[in-house]
Order: structure tokens, then sequence, then C-alpha cells
């Protein structure tokens, strides 16, 4: 029987714990795309790789400051070439710009 723990040599992301992390939120962003009613188009492997390029990974967070991934054109699937990186303020002021502030809300095409 095995004891409690962690075990990274299940992980199907690899042994990597920054990785790991990646491609946990890999698997919750695809699942909040489909729920918005968006198309994800990226595997695990080019979401971590994005996100480990220049160390981008380091200043994920909640804060407005924090980094974000983000579509370039709101048309088309989350891709490798239609994403972009933007702090959580500039993400909110773009998708709610012209929007009063009472009656803001996201869409989701259920």
């Amino acid at each position: 029987m095995r004891k409690r723990g962690i075990y990274p040599e299940l992980w199907k992301s690899g042994r990597d714990p920054v990785r790991h992390q990646l491609w946990l939120e890999c698997q919750r962003g695809r699942a909040q795309a489909k729920y918005r009613g968006q198309v994800w188009d990226m595997t695990e492997d080019e979401f971590c790789d994005i996100w480990i390029e220049d160390n981008r990974y380091k200043h994920r967070g909640r804060d407005p400051n924090s980094l974000c991934m983000t579509r370039k054109d709101k048309t088309l699937p989350w891709r490798v070439d239609n994403v972009k990186f933007a702090t959580r303020r500039e993400h909110f002021r773009e998708i709610y710009a012209g929007i009063p502030r009472k009656s803001r809300k996201l869409e989701c095409k259920r």
C-alpha cells in the first residue's frame, strides 16, 4: 500500500513542479474556455512553453499588476498565435471598455 504524499513520478506533466503547476493551469483554462463556449486549440506543452518563455510564469497572480493570458482576436480560438500577455489591469480595462460599472458581467454561451 502506498503512503500518502506527493508522487511526481506519477504526474502526467512530468517531474518538474513548475511544468506541473502550469499543466494544471492549462486544464483550468481549457475548462473555462469550454464553459464560456470558446474554442481551445492549444496543447498542454504549448501552454507551458509560452508561460516558461522569459519566466512569465513567475509574474502570474491575482493582483492588478500580475500577468494573464488573453486572446488578441476574441473571435478566434485560444491558440499560440492568438494569445498575448497583459497585466490583469490592462485585460479588464480592455474587456470592460465602455461598459458602466454596475452592468459589468462576463458573457457565457451555454
